[in-house]
């Protein structure tokens, strides 16, 4: 596949990383600014590679970074043990670097769509307007002893009331409700991992939900696993080294884990897991395919479901009668991949009414899935 390589290189001073369980620290040294794309128009591959960037070279030498969310078409990324955090735009280029008030040490970073989220590998996640880049109390402060190093918004928990994962290091993996309760355990002895940094919720890619847990176990301490939900038990599919596909590229003589983010906007059609790897001397940023949306040569074996009205305003219908396989689940999210509604069906039944009442004008996207497959349309909400 075409492969894009626009390289800038600095020359800086030495380097050197922290072993497993740790944080990169790295002063600058010679950085390759190389921004890789990949065309994946017709892509159907786990792993492909679908963007990476040297964000230190593109941060002018900063490093030792964390955190990292997608949101509103921008990568928002954390330095560690500092208040700085960066935005870049989706190739890659630095918009800002700034600043929080009250907001220091960010390891995490998550969004429920309207609002962002930090854990700093403390008991309390910080909301932020985005807008205004400030802090948005009430914050969330948990009560479990589990401090948020890693914290991952996933809106079906709490019986859709929505939640955090939360986890640090080699300890449990703990639910928690937007007020702090406890919801559920994944004991440490269950998911078997070390030096677990990020993690991302997928509520979309066939099989899920999954939890993907960006750890610094494995040959490279860049491993990139998905814990099956709600058990907690790794993937046996979803498992990769991120170091191999980007150590060349950008010269890294090592990595390790930081932070991870799932989106289904990256790429249109396809659900993305991002990753931010503390390299050796630079941080690099690297985008993974997970999953294609069902494409039109595979549409002649399954075939497609209808909604109209399209534009909508109070209530759409559901046909499925083209459809030649049985789908058991729907899901709609809005335009930042915040799950607004997941519930169960039978497409055996061929219609089904939606009341879209409680959905603000907008562009939302509709999934029915079954085992293995999965099937999206558009839908534009306009009252």
């Amino acid at each position: 596949m075409k492969k894009i390589f626009i390289t800038l290189t600095l020359s800086m001073c030495i380097s050197y990383t922290f072993s497993q369980d740790a944080e990169a620290v790295i002063p600058q040294q010679e950085m390759n600014n190389t921004i890789q794309t990949k065309s994946n128009a017709n892509d159907k591959a786990l792993w492909d590679v679908q963007f990476s960037f040297n964000a230190t070279s593109a941060a002018l030498g900063d490093v030792g970074m964390a955190a990292i969310t997608f949101f509103n078409n921008e990568f928002w990324v954390s330095r560690w043990a500092s208040d700085t955090l960066y935005r870049f735009s989706s190739t890659g280029v630095l918009i800002s670097e700034f600043t929080i008030s009250g907001l220091t040490g960010t390891r995490s970073l998550t969004t429920d769509g309207t609002y962002l989220y930090a854990g700093n590998a403390s008991t309390t996640i910080y909301r932020i307007n985005p807008s205004l880049l400030q802090l948005a109390p009430p914050h969330i402060t948990s009560s479990s002893s589990v401090t948020a190093r890693f914290c991952t918004y996933d809106a079906t928990l709490n019986g859709g009331n929505g939640g955090f994962w939360i986890g640090n290091f080699s300890t449990d993996i703990v639910a928690i409700s937007m007020s702090g309760a406890i919801l559920s355990t994944i004991p440490a002895t269950t998911h078997g991992l070390t030096g677990m940094y990020g993690a991302a919720i997928d509520n979309s890619t066939p099989g899920s939900p999954y939890l993907w847990v960006f750890n610094q176990g494995g040959t490279n301490n860049s491993q990139l696993t998905a814990l099956t939900l709600p058990a907690g038990t790794p993937s046996t599919t979803y498992n990769h080294d991120v170091f191999p596909d980007v150590s060349t590229t950008y010269s890294l003589t090592s990595g390790l884990a930081g932070g991870a983010f799932f989106t289904t906007n990256f790429v249109s059609g396809k659900s993305s897991v991002m990753c931010l790897l503390q390299g050796t001397p630079s941080n690099v940023i690297v985008v993974y395919e997970i999953a294609s949306v069902v494409g039109i040569n595979e549409l002649s074996n399954t075939k497609d479901f209808l909604i109209y009205p399209n534009p909508a305003k109070n209530n759409i219908q559901l046909d499925f009668t083209n459809l030649s396989t049985d789908f058991n689940e729907l899901t709609i999210q809005d335009i930042s991949g915040k799950s607004v509604l997941n519930k169960k069906i039978n497409t055996n039944d061929k219609k089904l009414s939606l009341d879209l009442n409680d959905l603000p004008n907008g562009i939302y996207t509709i999934s029915i899935l079954s085992n293995n497959q999965v099937l999206h349309k558009k839908l534009t909400v306009s009252k």
